[in-house]
Protein backbone atom coordinates (compact mmCIF):
# COMPACT_ATOMS: atom_id res chain seq x y z
CA UNK A 1 0.00 0.00 0.00
CA UNK A 2 1.68 3.07 -1.15
CA UNK A 3 1.52 6.36 1.74
CA UNK A 4 -1.17 8.46 2.39
CA UNK A 5 -0.85 11.94 0.35
CA UNK A 6 -1.28 14.74 2.43
CA UNK A 7 -3.84 15.81 -0.49
CA UNK A 8 -6.28 12.93 -0.14
CA UNK A 9 -9.58 14.12 0.20
CA UNK A 10 -10.00 11.74 3.70
CA UNK A 11 -6.87 14.12 5.28
CA UNK A 12 -8.04 17.04 4.09
CA UNK A 13 -11.80 16.76 5.64
CA UNK A 14 -9.89 15.40 8.95
CA UNK A 15 -7.57 18.28 9.43
CA UNK A 16 -10.44 20.88 7.81
CA UNK A 17 -12.66 20.45 11.21
CA UNK A 18 -11.43 22.54 14.10
CA UNK A 19 -13.28 21.53 17.42
CA UNK A 20 -16.92 22.86 17.61
CA UNK A 21 -17.01 25.84 19.99
CA UNK A 22 -19.69 28.08 21.21
CA UNK A 23 -19.69 31.70 23.11
CA UNK A 24 -19.31 30.48 26.22
CA UNK A 25 -16.13 28.78 24.63
CA UNK A 26 -15.39 31.87 23.09
CA UNK A 27 -15.48 34.40 25.82
CA UNK A 28 -12.85 32.28 27.87
CA UNK A 29 -14.71 31.72 30.70
CA UNK A 30 -13.55 29.54 33.87
CA UNK A 31 -14.70 25.73 32.74
CA UNK A 32 -17.06 25.58 35.84
CA UNK A 33 -18.94 29.14 34.88
CA UNK A 34 -19.54 27.68 31.73
CA UNK A 35 -20.89 24.75 32.41
CA UNK A 36 -23.36 26.41 34.89
CA UNK A 37 -24.60 28.71 32.10
CA UNK A 38 -24.80 25.43 29.81
CA UNK A 39 -27.14 24.06 32.43
CA UNK A 40 -28.83 27.09 33.15
CA UNK A 41 -28.79 28.78 29.33
CA UNK A 42 -32.64 28.71 29.41
CA UNK A 43 -33.18 30.23 32.69
CA UNK A 44 -30.36 32.88 31.76
CA UNK A 45 -31.96 34.14 28.81
CA UNK A 46 -35.59 34.39 30.60
CA UNK A 47 -34.03 36.61 33.14
CA UNK A 48 -32.26 38.96 30.18
CA UNK A 49 -35.27 39.24 28.40
CA UNK A 50 -37.13 40.22 31.23
CA UNK A 51 -34.47 43.00 32.49
CA UNK A 52 -34.73 43.99 28.72
CA UNK A 53 -38.56 44.03 28.51
CA UNK A 54 -38.49 46.00 32.20
CA UNK A 55 -35.93 49.15 30.61
CA UNK A 56 -37.77 49.61 27.46
CA UNK A 57 -41.23 49.66 29.36
CA UNK A 58 -39.78 52.27 31.49
CA UNK A 59 -38.52 54.41 28.70
CA UNK A 60 -41.41 53.94 27.05
CA UNK A 61 -43.32 55.33 30.45
CA UNK A 62 -40.88 57.67 30.72
CA UNK A 63 -41.45 59.10 27.28
CA UNK A 64 -45.32 58.75 27.76
CA UNK A 65 -45.15 60.72 31.01
CA UNK A 66 -43.21 63.39 29.20
CA UNK A 67 -46.13 64.08 26.40
CA UNK A 68 -48.56 63.58 28.74
CA UNK A 69 -47.26 66.38 30.97
CA UNK A 70 -46.77 68.76 27.18
CA UNK A 71 -50.12 68.23 26.49
CA UNK A 72 -51.73 69.34 30.00
CA UNK A 73 -49.55 72.42 29.99
CA UNK A 74 -51.15 73.25 26.32
CA UNK A 75 -54.75 72.48 28.26
CA UNK A 76 -54.03 74.61 30.99
CA UNK A 77 -52.29 77.51 29.18
CA UNK A 78 -55.62 77.75 26.48
CA UNK A 79 -58.33 77.79 29.49
CA UNK A 80 -56.26 80.20 31.11
CA UNK A 81 -56.52 82.36 28.24
CA UNK A 82 -60.22 82.46 28.22
CA UNK A 83 -62.37 85.46 29.01
CA UNK A 84 -65.32 84.23 30.01
CA UNK A 85 -65.13 83.07 33.64
CA UNK A 86 -67.85 80.09 33.09
CA UNK A 87 -66.26 78.85 29.99
CA UNK A 88 -62.54 79.05 31.51
CA UNK A 89 -63.90 77.30 34.78
CA UNK A 90 -65.34 74.53 32.35
CA UNK A 91 -62.02 73.92 31.04
CA UNK A 92 -60.22 73.66 33.77
CA UNK A 93 -62.32 71.33 35.38
CA UNK A 94 -61.56 69.41 31.93
CA UNK A 95 -58.10 69.64 32.58
CA UNK A 96 -58.32 68.07 36.05
CA UNK A 97 -59.95 65.54 34.87
CA UNK A 98 -57.97 64.72 31.64
CA UNK A 99 -54.72 65.27 33.35
CA UNK A 100 -55.46 64.18 36.80
CA UNK A 101 -51.85 64.23 38.79
CA UNK A 102 -50.00 66.40 36.49
CA UNK A 103 -48.22 69.75 37.75
CA UNK A 104 -51.11 71.50 35.38
CA UNK A 105 -54.33 69.85 37.03
CA UNK A 106 -52.79 71.05 40.25
CA UNK A 107 -52.74 74.84 39.04
CA UNK A 108 -55.88 73.88 37.30
CA UNK A 109 -57.36 73.55 40.98
CA UNK A 110 -56.06 76.41 42.19
CA UNK A 111 -57.44 78.65 39.67
CA UNK A 112 -60.69 77.17 40.07
CA UNK A 113 -60.36 78.01 43.62
CA UNK A 114 -60.02 81.69 42.60
CA UNK A 115 -62.91 81.72 40.44
CA UNK A 116 -64.66 80.18 42.99
CA UNK A 117 -63.56 83.08 45.26
CA UNK A 118 -64.35 85.89 42.92
CA UNK A 119 -68.12 85.32 42.22
CA UNK A 120 -68.06 84.96 45.88
CA UNK A 121 -68.36 80.98 46.54
CA UNK A 122 -65.97 81.59 49.37
CA UNK A 123 -67.19 77.76 50.70
CA UNK A 124 -66.29 76.62 47.37
CA UNK A 125 -62.81 77.74 47.45
CA UNK A 126 -62.20 76.82 50.98
CA UNK A 127 -63.47 73.23 49.87
CA UNK A 128 -61.43 73.23 46.80
CA UNK A 129 -58.18 74.19 48.67
CA UNK A 130 -58.43 72.08 51.34
CA UNK A 131 -58.63 69.29 49.46
CA UNK A 132 -55.48 70.71 47.07
CA UNK A 133 -53.61 71.19 51.24
CA UNK A 134 -54.06 67.59 52.19
CA UNK A 135 -52.95 65.85 49.05
CA UNK A 136 -49.48 68.59 49.01
CA UNK A 137 -46.80 67.16 50.57
CA UNK A 138 -44.85 69.31 53.09
CA UNK A 139 -41.59 70.56 50.36
CA UNK A 140 -44.17 71.06 47.91
CA UNK A 141 -43.44 74.48 46.36
CA UNK A 142 -47.26 75.05 45.77
CA UNK A 143 -47.51 74.64 49.56
CA UNK A 144 -47.03 78.15 50.84
CA UNK A 145 -49.27 79.71 48.31
CA UNK A 146 -51.94 76.97 49.07
CA UNK A 147 -51.74 77.80 52.47
CA UNK A 148 -51.68 81.31 52.09
CA UNK A 149 -54.98 81.61 50.15
CA UNK A 150 -56.57 79.28 52.26
CA UNK A 151 -55.54 81.07 55.55
CA UNK A 152 -57.07 84.50 53.73
CA UNK A 153 -60.39 82.28 52.50
CA UNK A 154 -60.92 81.27 56.23
CA UNK A 155 -60.22 84.98 57.15
CA UNK A 156 -63.11 86.49 54.78
CA UNK A 157 -65.78 83.35 55.88
CA UNK A 158 -64.39 84.47 59.41
CA UNK A 159 -63.18 81.15 60.54
CA UNK A 160 -60.70 82.68 62.17
CA UNK A 161 -59.45 80.24 64.67
CA UNK A 162 -59.01 77.98 61.30
CA UNK A 163 -56.85 80.53 59.78
CA UNK A 164 -54.67 80.65 62.68
CA UNK A 165 -54.27 76.84 62.40
CA UNK A 166 -53.16 77.54 58.62
CA UNK A 167 -50.92 80.41 59.57
CA UNK A 168 -49.19 78.58 62.34
CA UNK A 169 -48.06 75.88 59.53
CA UNK A 170 -47.13 78.31 57.11
CA UNK A 171 -44.89 80.41 59.63
CA UNK A 172 -42.72 76.82 59.82
CA UNK A 173 -41.64 77.24 56.05
CA UNK A 174 -38.58 78.83 55.40
CA UNK A 175 -38.85 82.20 53.92
CA UNK A 176 -42.66 82.59 54.74
CA UNK A 177 -42.46 83.04 58.37
CA UNK A 178 -42.68 86.54 58.34
CA UNK A 179 -45.81 87.07 56.64
CA UNK A 180 -47.53 84.09 58.50
CA UNK A 181 -46.70 86.07 61.68
CA UNK A 182 -48.01 89.53 59.84
CA UNK A 183 -51.17 87.31 59.21
CA UNK A 184 -52.07 85.82 62.55
CA UNK A 185 -51.21 89.62 64.40
CA UNK A 186 -54.22 90.59 62.04
CA UNK A 187 -56.71 87.48 63.16
CA UNK A 188 -55.51 87.84 66.78
CA UNK A 189 -56.56 91.60 66.31
CA UNK A 190 -60.04 90.39 65.04
CA UNK A 191 -60.08 88.29 68.05
CA UNK A 192 -59.53 91.60 70.42
CA UNK A 193 -56.21 89.32 71.72
CA UNK A 194 -54.09 92.31 71.40
CA UNK A 195 -51.37 90.24 73.87
CA UNK A 196 -51.19 87.66 71.23
CA UNK A 197 -51.01 90.24 68.08
CA UNK A 198 -48.75 92.26 69.54
CA UNK A 199 -46.37 89.18 69.77
CA UNK A 200 -47.08 88.19 66.50
CA UNK A 201 -46.06 91.76 65.31
CA UNK A 202 -42.97 91.82 67.42
CA UNK A 203 -41.69 88.49 65.80
CA UNK A 204 -43.03 89.89 62.58
CA UNK A 205 -40.87 93.01 62.80
CA UNK A 206 -37.29 91.00 63.81
CA UNK A 207 -37.51 88.91 60.79
CA UNK A 208 -37.89 92.05 58.77
CA UNK A 209 -35.44 94.29 60.36
CA UNK A 210 -32.03 95.06 58.69
CA UNK A 211 -30.68 91.76 59.74
CA UNK A 212 -34.10 89.51 59.63
CA UNK A 213 -34.11 86.79 57.23
CA UNK A 214 -36.89 89.05 55.05
CA UNK A 215 -36.33 92.56 53.56
CA UNK A 216 -39.52 94.15 53.01
CA UNK A 217 -40.61 98.13 52.64
CA UNK A 218 -40.06 100.61 55.26
CA UNK A 219 -43.59 101.77 54.86
CA UNK A 220 -45.08 98.26 55.65
CA UNK A 221 -42.59 97.89 59.08
CA UNK A 222 -43.79 100.96 59.17
CA UNK A 223 -47.44 100.36 58.71
CA UNK A 224 -47.29 97.08 61.67
CA UNK A 225 -44.83 99.31 63.98
CA UNK A 226 -48.08 101.87 64.43
CA UNK A 227 -50.27 98.50 64.76
CA UNK A 228 -47.89 97.43 67.50
CA UNK A 229 -47.88 100.80 69.29
CA UNK A 230 -51.43 101.03 68.94
CA UNK A 231 -51.55 97.54 70.45
CA UNK A 232 -48.92 98.45 73.68
CA UNK A 233 -50.49 101.56 74.31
Amino acid sequence: MGKQSAFDQSTIEVQATPPTQDLLDQLNLPPAVADFMRRNRRTIWTVVILVVLLVVGIALYDSYRTYRISRAVEALDAALVIDDSARREQQLRQVIEKYASTPSALWARIELARLQQKKGAIDGAIAILEKINSGLSPDDPAKPLVLFNLGGLYEQAKKLDQALVIYRELSGIKGFAAEAFKAMGRVYEQQHNSGSAAEMYRKYLALTGKDGEVQVSDPERKLIEARLNRLQS
